[in-house]
C-alpha cells in the first residue's frame, strides 16, 4: 500500500466488486435458491450460510448450496438455475441494501472526479438492476456483472476493459472487493488490491490468504485511504 501512496499518478480509478463490498444482498440470493431446494426435498440453509456459497457466480452459488452427494446431472442443474434465475430476477432487491458509509464514500468519489466502475460475476441484468435501482443516483464508467463477453472473475479480461474504458493503466487503478477471488483479479490485472472484511467472505479466511495491507475493516478507513490516494495524485 505505501507503495501506491508513494507513486505520483495523475489519476487514479476505482473499480469496485458490487456483492459483499458496495452492497449486501446476500437474503435475496437466499431468496432466490431456497424454493428451488425445497422442490427437491433438500436441506435448506440458513441466510447467513449463502455467505460461503457466493463468489463465483450465480449459477456457482446454486451448485454449492445442494448436498454434496446430490448426484443431478449437468442438465438438471441447468434446470434449476434457470428457475433460480426467475426467481432472483423477480425480487432482485427486495432486502438488499447499501453497507453503511457507502453512498458517502461514492458521493466522495463522484465530488473528486475519480472514476468508477463496478465489475460483479453476478448475471449482469440483474447486476444491473440492482445498480439502477439501489445505487442509481451516482455515475459509473462501467457497471459489468457476468455475461458471454468476458469469463468470470478471477479472470482479468473484464477489468481490463473497463481500464481501457476509463484510460488508466491498470497500475493506477485500485480494485476493491470483499473475497480472494477479487484479490487474486487484481493481482491478475497488474492492479492494486484492497479487500474489506465487512463483506461474505470471514474474516479469518481472508487473513489467511491476503497480505494484512490490503485488507480494510470499515469504510470509514477505505474512504481516508481512497482520498489519501487521490491526493497523492
Amino acid at each position: 500500500m505505501k507503495d501506491l501512496l508513494m507513486k505520483k499518478q495523475a489519476e487514479i480509478g476505482i473499480i469496485f466488486d458490487l456483492d459483499g463490498t458496495l452492497i449486501d444482498t446476500i437474503a435475496d440470493i437466499a431468496a432466490a435458491i431456497q424454493p428451488i431446494l425445497r422442490e427437491k426435498d433438500y436441506p435448506a440453509h440458513r441466510v447467513v450460510s449463502y455467505k460461503r456459497f457466493v463468489g463465483s457466480g450465480l449459477r456457482n452459488t446454486l451448485i454449492n448450496a445442494l448436498p454434496a452427494d446430490h448426484g443431478l446431472s449437468t442438465e438438471e442443474i441447468d434446470q434449476m438455475y434457470t428457475r433460480m434465475l426467475i426467481n432472483y430476477r423477480a425480487h432482485p432487491y427486495d432486502a438488499a441494501y447499501p453497507y453503511d458509509g457507502i453512498p458517502r464514500l461514492l458521493h466522495y468519489l463522484d465530488d473528486a472526479a475519480i472514476p468508477k466502475a463496478i465489475l460483479s460475476n453476478k448475471v449482469h441484468d440483474i447486476t444491473h438492476t440492482i445498480v439502477d435501482h439501489l445505487l442509481g443516483d451516482f455515475s459509473f464508467v462501467s457497471v459489468q456483472g457476468l455475461s458471454d463477453e468476458f469469463p468470470r472473475k478471477p479472470d482479468p479480461s473484464s477489468a481490463l476493459s473497463i481500464a481501457q474504458k476509463m484510460g488508466l493503466s491498470p497500475s493506477r487503478i485500485v480494485l476493491i472487493g470483499d473475497s480472494e477471488v477479487d484479490f487474486k483479479t487484481a493481482r491478475a490485472a497488474g492492479m492494486y488490491p484492497i479487500v474489506v472484511s465487512w463483506g461474505f467472505s470471514p474474516s479469518e479466511e481472508l487473513c489467511k490468504n491476503i497480505p494484512e495491507e490490503c485488507i480494510v475493516d470499515d469504510q470509514r478507513q477505505l474512504l481516508e485511504l481512497i482520498s489519501t490516494l487521490s491526493a497523492k495524485a
